[in-house]
């Protein structure tokens, strides 16, 4: 992301060149990162001070540098790679790189960036395994490491199934369209609680009944 971003853009010129802002012929702007439409002057100055712009700024910055994170992982389990070969490990270390690169991927695919940073950190501390160290015990540690990513896998998954049952069940009467139409619904009817609603959707979704079945069915 541009280091120009700011929350504090202002004078037209200063969006020239930030690729989150959308020029028009007229003058007006467009930012993308709020799905805002054009605004005129007043309104870009109000919008990029507001507290609604730098929160979905940060939001971008905060998943950027957990990418960098994962590529600066990455790039020291390659460079290690390579110095490893230089210096002729054990035959363990070609089990641990065909490994490795198979689990990227999954890694990869895991939607919690806390959990991916700790496979990426696990697997790095097998990849560091002093040499001379024999095979069996690094095999024991992919085994565990392995679990650990299908543990987190079925929690997701588990956790995704549940957020769709629930979603389901408040949309299935048709009143709401979207769970966002039930906490604005308050603006149609005062007394309307939209926590009290959701909760109750989530306990009578029936996801308490459906995912200990799909579990048993999957065999985890």
């Amino acid at each position: 992301m541009s280091n120009k971003w700011i929350g504090r853009l202002g004078k037209l010129h200063q969006f020239r060149g930030v690729p989150y802002v959308e020029e028009y012929s007229d003058g007006d702007v467009c930012c993308l990162l709020c799905d805002t439409g054009f605004m005129n002057n007043s309104q870009r100055k109000a919008h990029f001070h507001g507290s609604k712009h730098e929160k979905n700024y940060n939001q971008v910055r905060a998943a950027e540098r957990d990418e960098e994170l994962r590529r600066d992982v990455f790039l020291e389990v390659d460079n290690h790679l390579k110095e490893s070969r230089k210096r002729n490990r054990l035959e363990h270390l070609d089990v641990t790189t065909r490994w490795s690169r198979n689990m990227r991927p999954r890694i990869s695919a895991l939607m919690l960036p806390a959990w991916r940073l700790q496979m990426h950190s696990r697997i790095l501390e097998v990849m560091e395994t002093e040499q001379g160290i024999a095979v069996t015990p690094i095999q024991d540690k992919i085994e565990v490491i392995t679990k650990l990513l299908t543990k987190y896998e079925e929690m997701e998954i588990t956790s995704l199934l549940e957020q769709a049952l629930w979603k389901a069940r408040i949309l299935n009467d048709g009143l709401f369209e979207s769970v966002q139409d039930v906490r604005n619904y308050v603006a149609l009817e005062e007394d309307f609680d939209s926590k009290a609603f959701l909760n109750q959707m989530k306990i009578i979704c029936g996801s308490e009944v459906v995912i200990p079945k799909v579990i048993n069915f999957l065999g985890w």
